[in-house]
């Protein structure tokens, strides 16, 4: 199978070109600028395959849908770049798409229009493959244990003082823009400011929850029965204070040209070793509450290691499903995802 690497020297695009190259993975990077590449190139410890590719424009979207089979995407904003790609993509056999999305409305939508016809052409759609949504898909699979009739599923993450990327800095900032919802007694409910909501666990202690709408509500919506489904970042008290949903005040095209005119740099290799976070998923039923944790570092390091473990499932042929699937959905039962990443679970 051929492997394109679509914004290659973006932050987390050269740490999975990193790791693709560590697992012998054959790949060509791509992105608009040459020079971008040319010294990415050299900065790695094998030299990269490379081409110049603009996402927006449909010729040379054509071209490499004609000419690779697996493709992981980098460039975001996904909502923005990604449709007309995934509009062609999917009319194509056996192809497989692969994304860092936090859109969670964009997952949703893709789901929406593509799914039957991904399964139809044995086509496979995997968004939101970054460490947070994958994280909690599977660590609520392990909560479920095969009862999907639950009652509610919700997802916490604590990210303490962790630089962000340029990518998820400019998607937080675009979160305002997009439609935010959450899931109250079956019905999409929009998120119109910030709840506050004391909640805390035994073992990590007491935060304050702010929802904030990430993919993983989506894939829960696809595999269970669940009524209250919901994200949450945990802040504490005075941090949420001043955390307030306000109106936009320019356009979502006039905040991305001045975010990309900035030349945005993300953490340092230091920083980003550094970076350390928990996640907590709940699942409620009839007679039970069950809670997982799960602690990890460097979020990034992470983020690339999943997309390599998830291309080797690809190449290895290790799944039958196709559609706009979730990472659960795509793994089914029988994987080694926790050990192979050296992440260690808790029960609190």
């Amino acid at each position: 199978m051929k492997i394109i690497v679509l914004g290659a020297y973006g932050y987390t695009g050269q740490l999975i070109c990193e790791e693709l190259i560590h697992a012998k993975i054959d790949f060509v990077g791509v992105g608009r600028d040459e020079v971008r590449l040319s010294n990415l190139s050299k900065q790695l410890t094998k030299p990269l395959k490379y081409e110049q590719f603009d996402m927006l424009d449909p010729k040379q979207v054509a071209n490499i849908l004609t000419r690779f089979d697996v493709f992981i995407n980098c460039i975001g904003p996904f909502a923005e770049t990604a449709m007309h790609l995934l509009e062609q993509l999917v009319k194509m056999e056996h192809k497989y798409y692969l994304d860092l999305t936090g859109e969670s409305f964009f997952v949703q939508n893709s789901y929406d229009m593509f799914h039957h016809l991904t399964q139809k052409n044995k086509t496979t759609i995997l968004h939101s493959c970054a460490f947070e949504s994958v994280l909690t898909n599977l660590m609520a699979n392990k909560l479920l244990e095969g009862d999907t009739s639950v009652q509610s599923i919700m997802s916490y993450y604590h990210l303490g003082k962790a630089k962000p990327s340029p990518g998820t800095k400019l998607t937080m900032k675009l979160a305002k823009y997009n439609p935010l919802v959450l899931f109250e007694n079956g019905e999409a409910v929009p998120i119109k400011d910030v709840e506050i909501v004391d909640i805390g666990w035994q073992k990590i202690g007491s935060f304050t929850a702010i929802p904030y709408p990430l993919p993983e509500i989506c894939f829960f919506k696809w595999e269970t029965k669940a009524k209250d489904i919901g994200s949450f970042l945990l802040v504490d008290k005075e941090e949420a204070s001043f955390m307030k949903f306000k109106p936009p005040a320019k356009t979502k095209d006039e905040v991305i040209s001045k975010f990309r005119s900035r030349n945005e740099k993300g953490p340092t290799v230091e920083q980003r070793e550094e970076q350390k976070f928990i996640i907590v998923v709940e699942v409620k039923g009839v007679n039970f509450v069950r809670n997982m944790q799960l602690e990890g570092e460097d979020m990034y390091r992470l983020t690339a290691k999943i997309i390599r473990y998830f291309v080797q499932t690809i190449l290895a042929g290790n799944h039958e499903r196709n559609g706009v699937l979730s990472p659960n959905q795509f793994l089914k039962q029988d994987h080694d995802f926790f050990g192979s990443l050296k992440l260690k679970l808790e029960k609190c």
